[in-house]
């Protein structure tokens, strides 16, 4: 199964909160009543129109089977170098333990060397 990824777009946003809700993590912070909560709608406009923050759509298939969103910061250590923060990860349970979560992390290390990153993290 090759692993595949994307960049989210507004599409995509009722998957990205139910694989959110249903995720232990979410289940009892996220909400994915109908209409899709406004807060989320408002927030994919800013994180889509942040030139240094990326919400990626991970696939097998053309299957979602993962998301996560990538920061890029500047900074003055390593010389004035940026970095990569990694947050909101979440893979769907029948796609944990088969390696994807590296494959997925594997894809944004070679973002971040791309775009000059000296330090990731999560």
């Amino acid at each position: 199964m090759e692993l595949t990824y994307r960049k989210a777009n507004s599409s995509d946003l009722e998957d990205i909160i139910q694989l959110l809700a249903k995720d232990s993590l979410g289940s009892g912070r996220e909400d994915d009543s109908q209409p899709i909560n406004n807060a989320y709608v408002e927030a994919f406009k800013t994180v889509e129109h942040d030139a240094n923050n990326d919400l990626l759509i991970f696939e097998v298939a053309r299957n979602m089977i993962g998301i996560l969103q990538i920061t890029f910061i500047p900074g003055l250590t390593y010389i004035g170098s940026w970095r990569c923060t990694v947050a909101g990860v979440r893979i769907k349970d029948e796609y944990r333990g088969k390696g994807f979560g590296k494959l997925m992390f594997e894809h944004v290390l070679n973002i971040a060397r791309e775009k000059g990153c000296k330090l990731v993290q999560h």
